[in-house]
């Protein structure tokens, strides 16, 4: 790994990094803040002011009477696929294909750096990234609830929701990573890197609408994240991980092959 290129890319990608975490930190304390076990009701008759077609396509269910179950419905549903999601886009994009873009890729391969190393600072740099931030986000809300809540109940309930998420989007920076990776302009790796996961999120939208439409599961990986899966138990959970994460490594080694066996207009 090329220590000076990963310190350059977390310095042009950090002021975006926070914002979102702020934002998501805020909404995660709002959120948890409302919940009251001894009136989930409440909660029904406000939702109910709204379509359910709509709230059905934001996620928002209740899955058990739970702390975890809530904040599962509440906010895992929409606002944690959400976010991420926008940090990645444009992360994505200022990696590979920006150097490229701007022939500053000229400048690092005159260096004692290979392609593959270049890439691979990249792709570690979009992995643990977005690992952070699903793992900060994750301990606000269980800080949040300890001191608004009291004790989490169903913790490792919480912990496995956390896990499907990071999977799902190890798989999403591997869409954006291999985009980057392929495309000589930044546009272009955005067009594709953050176009087709939002494709993907807007199907998933729109097949949680109505249930004659559920067969559009099988073009869109988001519905590898089930949080019903995780409620019911269901070993199935731990097969959907494995998919997200086995087509994420997927992105990832071709990404590197092609970026390193491809011209390079420089």
């Amino acid at each position: 790994m090329n220590n000076a290129l990963f310190k350059q890319t977390i310095k042009d990608n950090y002021k975006l990094f926070l914002i979102v975490f702020g934002v998501m930190s805020l909404y995660a304390v709002i959120i948890v803040s409302m919940y009251d076990a001894q009136d989930m009701a409440s909660w029904d008759e406000l939702l109910k002011m709204f379509p359910e077609s709509l709230i059905n396509a934001m996620g928002f269910r209740v899955l058990d009477q739970s702390f975890v179950g809530y904040i599962a419905g509440y906010y895992y549903g929409f606002l944690m696929l959400l976010f991420p999601m926008i940090y990645l886009g444009s992360a994505s994009m200022r990696i590979l294909s920006k150097y490229v873009d701007n022939t500053s890729m000229a400048l690092l391969l005159a260096t004692p750096n290979k392609r593959n190393k270049i890439s691979f600072t990249s792709a570690i740099f979009l992995l643990s990234s977005i690992s952070l931030l699903i793992m900060m986000v994750a301990f606000v809300i269980y800080l949040c609830a300890v001191l608004m809540v009291g004790e989490v109940a169903n913790l490792s309930r919480f912990i496995l929701l956390n896990l499907n998420v990071v999977a799902l989007f190890y798989l999403l920076s591997g869409i954006g990573f291999f985009f980057s990776a392929i495309c000589n302009e930044t546009k272009d790796a955005l067009m594709y890197g953050t176009g087709i996961p939002i494709l993907f999120f807007v199907i998933d939208m729109l097949r949680n609408t109505n249930d004659k439409l559920d067969f559009l599961k099988y073009f869109s990986v988001y519905s590898l994240f089930d949080t019903n899966l995780i409620f019911s138990e269901s070993n199935q959970v731990y097969l959907n991980m494995l998919v997200l994460n086995l087509l994420a490594i997927g992105c990832y080694y071709f990404g590197i092959r092609l970026f390193e066996k491809r011209d390079l207009p420089i």
